[in-house]
């Protein structure tokens, strides 16, 4: 609302006159001779009184005072409007900073992590019951060259909620260790202390819903909690050949896992543009996985050689943690743009829980043993660079 300043220009002029007139309607008017003598009167003693002259009352042209002319915002935002307009004085020069109140952020991240450990694998799971071989175990592999990579895409819905989109994909190589101790001594061929070369290509499709708590807001904490689901594909292929014994083993997985996770932030440095604090975040998961397996053996002497085939269901669940350490520079004067660097550890830790395995080399009890369990861990050093907007 904008005052009129003329209006006020006129009022006040109104009521200067109004007190000029009350001042003059209280003493009569008399000319400056009459005083001389009523005063020379009263001097010489003829009235018996004494009165103090009546002070000369001058009326003046009054001017009217400025009015700052102010101006509201045209519209009041309400929460989770954004932008609130600057409010200013043009004379008197009042002036307050407009600011902004973002409701959303977009960011990018890439990350990355050279991964060491070991992989289980179910050799024998097809053939064994073709040549009656097998331990009813699994064969451990060591995690060689393995590097994985990905990326990820949130946004905001609001404040304090946010969708997380991830895609990651690796790949492992390394060897398998003791395969005779597996296939056993069949058909003569001896296997005992063969080591052969694998490959593993893993790809994850992740979706979060993340709540971020915004009573940590203003404090060197932040704290979020997230849950989402996990699709993830494997294929390990591993080949083997010695004279006179060769041979292929091929596993696809498929798993469905549920996901829940928690991490806090801690502020080290706070500065204008540069802020450095630790994180930790850890996050647990479960579901199933679907394993077809694919084995094939061949040797001196075998016309046609032995082909299997199994497909098996098994609960998988276990763990993932990361410490970081996290680089954050403001690359605007507003604040929107934001460059973060993560480096730090994580760790992998997943139990696959066979419900049988063959175990054709139990002397006691050959067939099959119940409740097969394999243990794998994927650990390294991991980096992650990020880059987020806020609007």
């Amino acid at each position: 609302m904008k005052l009129d300043s003329t209006k006020v220009s006129k009022s006040l002029a109104a009521g200067a006159a109004v007190v000029a007139v009350s001042v003059f309607a209280q003493e009569p008017s008399q000319s400056p001779g009459s005083q001389q003598g009523e005063a020379a009167a009263i001097r010489s003693g003829g009235a018996g009184v004494t009165r103090e002259p009546v002070p000369e009352v001058r009326l003046e042209k009054v001017t009217p005072l400025p009015v700052p002319s102010v101006t509201a915002p045209a519209t009041v935002p309400q929460a989770g409007q954004g932008r609130v307009e600057s409010v200013s004085g043009s004379n008197s020069g009042l002036s307050l900073e407009s600011f902004e109140v973002r409701n959303r952020e977009l960011g990018f991240t890439g990350d990355y992590l050279y991964g060491l450990g070991n992989v289980q694998v179910p050799l024998g799971y097809a053939l064994g019951p073709i040549l009656q071989v097998g331990n009813g175990s699994f064969t451990e592999a060591t995690r060689e060259n393995a590097n994985y990579y990905g990326g990820t895409v949130s946004g905001s819905l609001g404040r304090v909620w946010f969708v997380d989109l991830t895609y990651s994909r690796g790949s492992s190589r390394g060897q398998l260790n003791n395969l005779g101790a597996i296939l056993g001594d069949a058909g003569g061929a001896v296997l005992a202390d063969l080591k052969t070369s694998y490959k593993l290509d893993e790809q994850f499709h992740q979706g979060y819903i993340r709540y971020a708590f915004p009573g940590l807001t203003g404090t060197r904490y932040s704290a979020y909690i997230r849950g989402g689901f996990t699709f993830a594909t494997s294929t390990l292929d591993n080949v083997y050949a010695v004279d006179p014994v060769s041979g292929t083993f091929r596993s696809e997985a498929l798993d469905y896992l549920g996901n829940l996770g928690a991490g806090i932030e801690y502020g080290l440095i706070r500065g204008d543009r540069t802020r450095v604090s630790l994180f930790v975040e850890g996050e647990g998961f479960g579901g199933l996985r679907q394993t077809d397996i694919t084995e094939s053996y061949s040797q001196s002497g075998l016309v046609v050689p032995l082909d299997g085939a199994a497909s098996v269901q098994s609960t998988v669940y276990g763990g993932l943690g990361r410490a970081i350490t996290r680089f954050r520079w403001v690359l605007d004067r507003k604040s929107r743009l934001r460059l973060n660097l993560d480096i730090g550890l994580q760790a992998r830790y997943l139990i696959n829980e066979f419900n049988s395995m063959p175990d054709f080399l139990n002397p006691v009890q050959p067939g099959y043993r119940v409740n097969v369990r394999a243990d794998e861990l994927l650990w390294g050093p991991y980096g992650r660079l990020g880059l987020s907007y806020s609007f």
